[in-house]
């Protein structure tokens, strides 16, 4: 599990939405999963790999591509790969939110303007 500093420098400062603690949590939950780690930044690429030697290792399409894949390999006995399992992101999941309030500030600012030019009509 990626550490929420490491996640903030990759993401910014209102990420990550879900944090460590429960993500891991979530995997500890996972009837496969025997051991969960964060991975700080800064680690060096691999260590935790090298260190756990994992018989299975799950990662995402988009975490590796095909020389990293098969350079990390080289540590795991059985290396999956599996599209992401989230219908939609995090990412994806925000912007619609903020586009949503967004919206609603847009129909408030309006009518505010407009009850505002009708009042200065009215008193004029």
């Amino acid at each position: 599990v990626d550490s929420d500093d490491k996640i903030k420098k990759r993401k910014g400062p209102d990420r990550p939405i879900v944090s460590e603690d429960e993500r891991i949590k979530m995997l500890t939950h996972v009837r496969h999963v025997d051991i969960v780690t964060i991975k700080t930044d800064g680690l060096p690429k691999w260590e935790l790999i090298k260190k756990i030697r994992p018989d299975v290792l799950v990662q995402t399409a988009d975490t590796y591509n095909e020389k990293q894949a098969k350079d990390v390999q080289e540590y795991c006995g059985e290396l999956i790969i599996m599209d992401p399992q989230a219908t939609t992101s995090t990412t994806a999941k925000i912007r619609r939110l903020n586009m949503g309030l967004a919206q609603k500030m847009k129909q408030s600012i309006s009518q505010a303007v407009e009850d505002a030019f009708d009042q200065l009509v009215k008193d004029a």
